[in-house]
């Protein structure tokens, strides 16, 4: 298994390789598809380094109940802003929501977060989408992903807003905090 350690500057929020060289868009960490990888992510309080080595560990998370989760994104893009196509009642139970104006093709499921002019705001989720002009069809899903109906709590007009929120393409839950004394939490 390939391992890769990040060093990760909490008083800048810079990240690091482990020769020193800041990680930027140009040198970003790659996955292979199929591949494995282990990804060490080192907190650090500063990036001072001895010897060429990282040495300013941080050791704030000792003694604490520490979780975290880490995602893989290909594309740096978190959202997509568009309107819903006709008006959502709430308390009625629906099975797909059309929204309209938005510039970038969905990923086959995620969330759509809605806010209305009363700053009401819920997210749905969908499981798949089809396109018909210019409208995309959302077909809604529990949070598991499966296709079901859902009731809205507000409701939502044509002149609303909608975002359509893309979520990671891999997401690990099971974070390794053993290291947490030291700032070090890995993700297989």
């Amino acid at each position: 298994m390939d391992i890769e350690k990040i060093y990760y500057d909490l008083s800048t929020d810079k990240a690091y390789r482990e020769d020193g060289s800041e990680i930027a868009n140009t040198n970003i960490p790659e996955f292979r598809y199929k591949g494995k990888k282990q990804i060490q992510w080192q907190f650090l309080k500063s990036a001072t380094r001895v010897n060429g080595a990282f040495t300013d560990f941080y050791t704030r998370f000792a003694g604490i109940a520490v979780s975290g989760s880490a995602s893989v994104d290909n594309n740096a893009i978190h959202y997509d802003d568009g309107k819903p196509n006709v008006t959502i009642t709430k308390a009625v139970s629906i099975t797909n929501v059309a929204i309209k104006n938005l510039t970038r093709v969905p990923r086959i499921c995620g969330r759509i977060r809605f806010t209305n002019a009363s700053s009401e705001t819920e997210t749905l989720y969908y499981n798949d989408w089809h396109l018909t002009g210019a409208v995309y069809t959302f077909t809604l899903a529990n949070s598991s992903y499966v296709s079901a109906a859902q009731t809205p709590t507000y409701t939502y007009l044509v002149t609303d807003d909608c975002r359509v929120l893309e979520i990671p393409i891999l997401k690990d839950e099971l974070i390794d905090v053993t290291g947490k004394a030291t700032g070090l939490f890995v993700t297989t």
